[in-house]
């Protein structure tokens, strides 16, 4: 069943229209050529290249984590602008909606640094927790040799592997 497009008013086939489920015929009012040359066009002007941007981080909140402007906001001042982890702000770009990928439920604004790093350690507590006794380990015998009670630095006192001995 063809179309009229709304932008160029030529009649076309349902498959050059996107879909759109909020239509009475499940497609956009716009054929796909002039959708695209409007977004082309949109993406050029500063003042819609902003619009863009925030039309497109909100697409993003929304598809990606079920939440909308007003409820990361809230987040942002709860957290008083900072990541939950490491309490800096954000300097690179806005925090990242950190969330966990089985249940898809939101946890909370981490900066890019943070969120990247649990990512590297997918997401594992017990990996974290691991690495964490691993630092404390390392930053006692650097205490150690620092106070003269080793005479080198603390890998050339102790191999790694003490580590791995001495753990429960």
């Amino acid at each position: 069943m063809p179309k009229a497009c709304t932008k160029c008013g030529q009649v076309k086939a349902l498959e050059l229209f996107h879909k759109n489920p909020r239509m009475r015929d499940g497609r956009a009012s716009q054929c796909k050529a002039c959708a695209h040359a409007q977004l082309k066009a949109a993406r050029k002007s500063s003042n819609d290249q902003v619009r863009f941007k925030l039309y497109a981080r909100r697409a993003a909140l929304r598809a990606r984590y079920g939440i909308d402007d007003r409820q990361y906001q809230k987040m942002f001042d709860q957290q008083k602008g900072c990541c939950l982890i490491c309490n800096q702000p954000e300097t690179i770009k806005q925090l990242s909606v950190d969330h966990c990928a089985e249940t898809k439920l939101v946890r909370a604004l981490l900066c890019h640094k943070c969120n990247r790093g649990l990512g590297l350690f997918c997401h594992d507590a017990e990996l974290l927790k691991r690495a964490a006794a691993y630092m404390e380990w390392f930053d006692a015998q650097r205490q150690r040799s620092e106070n003269g009670q080793g005479r080198d630095a603390p890998f050339q006192t102790r191999s790694a592997s003490f580590w791995f001995e001495s753990r429960p």
